[in-house]
């Protein structure tokens, strides 16, 4: 016991030596974080009193918090910070809810069964469907041998079957107040979101069922196999510490017939509570508080963190958004960003099982994120934005801006950005990787002509490592710190 106790001593002090001695190597360069600029287009006195903040980790307990003046970045400051105990990332960076859906499931049966009841395959929201046909294939399957049989899944099941994950940090779904979702037993979380959001299977799908005994007669496996592409759900989220708010996205498929749901087309609601320092998604409470034609389709939410949940939807030709007030949920304002009627695109899928590709064609609308201060909201698209303003008649678009090819501002949907408008110039920035420290920054003035384009790079991407590699790829930015502007 001594000699265990010896070696696991010895093995702590030499994991705590290598961290020290990684923590002493950045520390000696924690006030040479150096932040270069290159100047892509205008000049940089149009970022005067402007400032970044970014904020960087290494091995969750090196931290390094960066204010760079945008105008002179030679200036920049570092605050450098280390913590014994892992830092805390911020929970509101991850993902809160994901429906998934498989094209193919297996799943191994423990124990003496001779037949399947939906608690033995309840992990599996398709097999637990099933389990009448999968007994009538046991009673034609030999010992030591399997026996399929191909289906229509549309036969046997109403809607294609989803596995529902939340993400957050000390969160689970509840379906009541005694069931958590890894006590599910009967997969009723699972087929409450089927039920409410259900999709159609492709009629030309078919499932190949298979079950495998062993020797003994016992059953071994039951599993089913798809002949196409795997269904997606695009769930759009935000949420805050009472509530979740969801909608299917556009990129869901195949194409969701609204007019199946139970509450219809529209943004959901589910509450968040907290009991005994666990939160728990409350999923009956689940609730359309905004419901929208079936022609019409949620492209954003976002919450602006005063008390409003903005709303950006698309409904015959015109992209809108609608402002909820938090407290009554009631629409306060609804106002018109552009006119543009959807179009078809065709979309290309590949299956990794049979190296085949298939192709299905989509309603395509134009990607949106609402982007929200307290003097305005930037919605911004792959390729342009719009910049809108409080006035006594509401919201008003100041102007908008297409973001040519000669524009260095990469748009990525995981990527940060932020906006700081000052009452005559709007600053726009990107971080330039969500992997190394340095930002992309677009300056207009307040009719949307360009006055400055800069590319901003820190010494942190390029500090060697304890093995001296020439880059030093662990630095990564911390959630939700990615990018912060502010005008003095």
């Amino acid at each position: 016991m001594k000699k265990a106790f010896l070696v696991f001593s010895l093995c702590l002090v030499l994991v705590l030596a290598g961290l020290t001695t990684v923590a002493v190597t950045l520390h000696d360069s924690r006030d040479d974080v150096e932040v270069t600029l290159t100047t892509l287009a205008g000049d940089p006195v149009q970022a005067q009193g402007l400032t970044a903040r970014q904020q960087a980790r290494f091995s969750d307990h090196l931290l390094w918090d960066l204010t760079i003046p945008a105008q002179d970045p030679v200036l920049a400051e570092t605050d450098f910070s280390y913590s014994a105990r892992d830092m805390t990332w911020l929970a509101h960076e991850e993902t809160p809810l994901s429906l998934y859906t498989n094209e193919s499931s297996v799943h191994y049966i423990d124990g003496p069964h001779t037949d399947l009841t939906a608690d033995v395959v309840a992990g599996d929201p398709a097999l637990s469907q099933l389990v009448p046909l999968l007994n009538e294939l046991a009673e034609q399957t030999q010992p030591g041998k399997s026996f399929s049989r191909t289906i229509s899944p549309s036969d046997y099941l109403d809607a294609i079957p989803y596995s529902v994950y939340a993400s957050l940090p000390n969160t689970a779904l509840r379906y009541d107040e005694n069931t958590l979702d890894h006590h599910d037993t009967e997969g009723m979380i699972p087929r409450f979101f089927q039920e409410a959001f259900p999709l159609d299977f492709a009629p030309e799908e078919v499932w190949t069922v298979t079950v495998k005994k062993r020797t003994t007669g016992y059953i071994e496996e039951a599993s089913y196999s798809s002949n196409g592409p795997t269904p997606q759900v695009d769930l759009i989220t935000d949420y805050n510490d009472q509530a979740l708010y969801l909608a299917l996205g556009q990129d869901t498929w195949p194409q969701p017939d609204f007019s199946r749901f139970p509450q219809g087309n529209g943004v959901y609601r589910m509450d968040i509570v907290e009991e005994k320092d666990m939160n728990y998604m409350e999923v009956q409470s689940l609730t359309n508080i905004f419901p929208i034609p079936d022609e019409a389709m949620v492209l954003d939410l976002t919450l602006d963190g005063a008390g409003s949940l903005l709303v950006t939807w698309y409904d015959a030709g015109d992209y809108r958004c609608t402002i909820l007030d938090e407290a009554t949920l009631e629409p306060t304002e609804t106002f018109t960003l552009f006119h543009l009627p959807w179009s078809f695109s065709e979309v290309i899928v590949y299956d990794n099982y049979s190296d085949e590709e298939y192709s299905y064609e989509t309603r395509s609308y134009v990607y949106l994120r609402a982007i929200p201060k307290e003097n305005c909201i930037l919605f911004l698209g792959e390729t342009q934005f719009w910049l809108f303003l409080p006035t006594e008649e509401g919201w008003q678009e100041q102007f908008h801006v297409r973001l040519g090819d000669s524009l260095y501002f990469p748009y990525y949907s995981d990527k940060q950005v932020d906006i700081a408008w000052n009452g005559e110039k709007l600053a726009l920035a990107s971080t330039s990787s969500m992997w190394t420290v340095g930002l992309d920054l677009l300056v207009y003035d307040g009719t949307g002509d360009l006055l400055f384009n800069g590319h901003y790079d820190t010494s942190l991407t390029h500090h060697p490592n304890t093995e001296g590699y020439e880059y030093r790829s662990d630095v990564v930015l911390m959630d939700g710190e990615e990018i912060r502007l502010a005008w003095e």
